[in-house]
């Protein structure tokens, strides 16, 4: 019985101290854990392991000890990620409104709280990216508003919007290129009606004119210029008009003193009056009509063949003085007298076809000057420099075109002059270029001169551009 009992003592008694040994050993490799963690700066961890080391040994100080510190410093790391989520939260807003300068430095001073975090340097990268293509877009946007700008100013309405069109490809969403684009079209659109208006008005003013009808061709000349305001042709014929009514005091005095002579029967001198004023005007059927009356009166006074020949000679001198309008009056007064002299009826002839080439040699003038004044204001000196020597040609002693033409050759003498500053420009932009010195580079290609539809330096603009950013 005593035997039993001493080894029942026994085995408790070695129970005991294994379960206390393993009470150890789970207890320092718990409490070394924790030490792991902490060091490593798995805070979370090593709280975790003192506190399980704590409940190994619930009478053991260090694991209480240690617990201390790890809560001392998640407490500290709870408030720097409270800071550090708000400024984040800052940020990503800044990046969804594509405050990008913003919400950058948003992103940096979020990664000043908590250095290890990698996400605010990761949006950073992806913000510098997402600039660079905004700036891309940018000098894409900016040289096409550019080069839209320079077309305008040669009235290129077409090309404009086209530029246009290429800035709000660059920037979809931009209200300025779409704005412009339905200004420009209306604008277009409004040149064209008042193109076609203009050239309508300025024909039926034309036929008026060489028709000799002043006062409706100045009215019509008068709606041209109203329409087109910047147009020199109307305005010059106007002048010329102005010129030509001013003798219609001269022409009145000698129809009242053609017709005193007439009441008087003094009818060689009303005759000639009546041609002076049919001179003045010789779209004017009253002097026309008459002469014919006096003529008749003569024929009456004095006999058919002295006045047959008396008109023969003074239709001759009018010819030699190519007055053919009074030429073509006295041929006519000659052939009714006598219808069978062919001199007359030839001479008649000559006449006509002498005023139909004055007639259109007229018409041919006007649409020469209209064509040139056309050409000009598109700024095509070649064309318009070929329309007013044509029109020089058809009337010499015309001011007109001498006039235009000296601006002209003066407009080609300095585009002469820009293309050589051009090539110049390019020169130097190449060299620059050859030498890695592309900011000089730029600013040669960048030159006003060169023409701005020119494919390769508006390419190499743009290169030079990003290169440089």
């Amino acid at each position: 019985m005593a035997y039993r009992f001493s080894f029942f003592v026994f085995v408790i008694n070695l129970s005991f101290n294994w379960l206390c040994a393993q009470s150890i050993s789970e207890y320092d490799q718990t409490l070394k854990m924790g030490d792991e963690y902490y060091a490593g700066g798995d805070y979370i961890n090593a709280k975790a392991s003192y506190e399980y080391a704590g409940r190994i040994r619930p009478t053991e100080e260090i694991p209480k000890e240690k617990l201390t510190e790890v809560m001392v410093i998640l407490r500290e790391k709870m408030a720097f990620m409270d800071q550090y989520t708000q400024v984040i939260t800052e940020a990503d807003n800044y990046f969804r409104t594509e405050e990008y300068e913003l919400a950058i430095n948003k992103y940096r001073e979020a990664s000043t709280i908590i250095e290890s975090e990698g996400y605010p340097e990761e949006k950073i990268r992806e913000i510098e990216g997402q600039k660079d293509e905004v700036r891309a877009k940018q000098i894409a946007y900016d040289d096409a508003v550019y080069r839209a700008e320079k077309y305008l100013k040669y009235n290129k309405y077409d090309k404009a919007v086209d530029e246009y069109e290429k800035a709000l490809k660059a920037i979809p969403d931009d209200e300025t290129a779409k704005q412009r684009i339905l200004e420009l079209t209306a604008e277009a659109e409004e040149m064209e009606r008042t193109l076609e208006e203009y050239d309508d008005i300025v024909q039926n003013a034309d036929r008026l004119f060489t028709l000799k009808y002043y006062e409706n061709a100045k009215e019509e000349y008068q709606k041209a210029s109203e329409a087109k305001p910047d147009e020199d042709y109307p305005n010059i014929k106007i002048g010329e008009i102005n010129k030509l009514l001013v003798k219609r005091g001269e022409y009145d005095r000698l129809i009242g003193t053609a017709d005193e002579f007439y009441m008087s029967k003094n009818l060689a001198l009303a005759k000639t009056k009546y041609q002076e004023a049919l001179a003045i005007y010789p779209a004017e059927n009253y002097p026309k009509d008459m002469i014919d009356k006096t003529n008749a009166a003569l024929i009456k006074e004095r006999g058919a063949d002295v006045i047959f020949g008396e008109a023969i000679k003074a239709a001759d001198v009018f010819f030699i003085q190519k007055d053919y309008v009074n030429a073509l009056k006295e041929y006519e007064n000659a052939s009714s007298i006598k219808p069978v002299d062919k001199y007359p009826v030839k001479k008649i002839a000559e006449i006509n076809l002498l005023l139909e080439e004055i007639e259109n040699a007229e018409l041919n003038y006007n649409m020469a000057v209209k064509r040139g004044e056309q050409l000009l204001s598109v700024s095509d000196f070649v064309n318009a420099k070929l329309e007013f020597e044509k029109a020089k040609s058809l009337k010499p002693k015309e001011k007109l075109p001498v006039e235009k033409l000296r601006v002209i050759n003066k407009s080609l003498k300095a585009q002469e002059e820009g293309m050589a500053s051009y090539n110049q420009s390019i020169e130097k932009g190449q060299g620059f270029l050859d030498s890695g010195d592309y900011e000089n580079a730029k600013l040669e290609f960048e030159n006003d001169e060169i023409e701005t539809n020119n494919t390769f330096v508006s390419i190499t603009i743009r290169f030079f551009v990003l290169l440089i950013i």
